[in-house]
């Protein structure tokens, strides 16, 4: 049995001062059937999964930036090989949990988007 592929986008990700906004939605970019997808879309608004992942991703972006800063620290690194690194880990990390695991799919938010560079060369971290 095959599963329709549907994905998960971090729509946003910006830095306010040193906090981040996050948003995520849900989008059907592999034109999987629509009844299939409707079908999918529901459970996600039935459960208030998208505002679940939101209200849980600064918890897992400090846990993120704990990792990153002290392999930075630890093994004197800058923070594009503290990320590459990082990255890495995700993609191994969405071969077991999947392409669209909201964790993995923030991840590489961070690690991707300007944000969370910004964020870490404010605290000094090159």
């Amino acid at each position: 049995m095959t599963y329709p592929i549907y994905n998960i986008f971090l729509q946003t990700l910006i830095l306010i001062g040193n906090t981040f906004n996050v948003n995520f939605e849900l989008r059907n970019e592999n034109n999987i059937n629509e009844d299939i997808f409707m079908l999918i879309e529901r459970h996600y608004i039935n459960l208030d999964l998208l505002n679940r992942f939101k209200s849980k991703s600064n918890e897992k972006i400090a846990q993120f930036e704990n990792i990153i800063i002290s392999n930075i620290e630890s093994f004197d690194i800058p923070l594009s090989s503290a990320l590459n690194s990082a990255l890495v880990a995700v993609n191994k990390s969405r071969l077991i949990f999947g392409a669209n695991h909201w964790e993995q799919i923030l991840y590489l938010g961070l690690i991707n988007g300007s944000a969370f560079r910004t964020y870490c060369n404010n605290k000094g971290y090159q």
